[in-house]
């Protein structure tokens, strides 16, 4: 009521947010006990016509798995993951063109293209200290981000997870980017397993001395 849902411990989801499609909803909070969040539940979550109407959203702790394209498309200013979270699905969060900010406690995997297209997620992102494995095309396009901090936990990173991230806000696949400065520091002894993708579009790369021969 008054523009809030609210998601008790027991919830029965139904198909691809069928139970608030059409409602003007403006805060969402799922409560503690909540340890999923279906594929496509909130999927363009405050779109209304052609307009973005920022939506607060509040997860719990022990929530263990988002899935595939849960809010992809919608109106999130900022998200805070919690302690618990294992999984961040596919496309989770793909195309949420408001999203400034993100702030972690936990995740073991984030999904491929999960924050693909976030234009606007700005700043210094630094990842748990328990995350393992980061899907191809994760980050990619998020061309506002400036620095990011890989944990020594990271197994993987897969193909181009930070493709077009020091380009220029504007820049397309069709032409020769304006890069800036992006930089990454990874904490893994060993390094992730990829192809260096991480130093694709001019990121500079900062490792630990005493593993460095490792990265060339």
């Amino acid at each position: 009521e008054d523009g809030k849902l609210i998601i008790k411990k027991g919830f029965q989801w139904s198909g691809e947010h069928e139970f608030w499609y059409g409602q003007p909803i403006r805060e969402v909070e799922i409560e503690e006990g909540v340890t999923e969040i279906v594929d496509y539940a909130f999927k363009d979550l405050g779109k209304n016509g052609g307009e973005c109407d920022n939506v607060e959203v509040n997860l719990p702790k022990g929530l263990k798995r988002i899935g595939n394209g849960a809010f992809d498309g919608s109106c999130i200013s900022s998200i805070k993951f919690k302690e618990g979270l294992e999984i961040i699905g596919a496309g989770a969060f793909s195309f949420c063109e408001a999203l400034c900010s993100i702030e972690f406690k936990s995740v073991k995997e984030i999904g491929a293209s999960a924050f693909s297209w976030c234009e606007n997620l700005s700043g210094k992102l630094v990842l748990p200290a328990n995350l393992e494995t980061i899907g191809q095309y994760a980050f990619d396009h998020c061309v506002s981000l400036q620095h990011v901090v890989l944990p020594a936990s990271t197994k993987s990173v897969e193909f181009s997870a930070f493709g077009w991230i020091s380009c220029e806000p504007g820049s397309d696949y069709g032409q020769f980017p304006h890069v800036r400065d992006f930089r990454v520091d990874c904490y893994a002894l060993d390094p992730p397993a990829e192809d260096m993708s991480l130093l694709y579009c001019n990121a500079e790369l900062h490792v630990p001395a005493e593993s460095a021969v490792k990265y060339l």
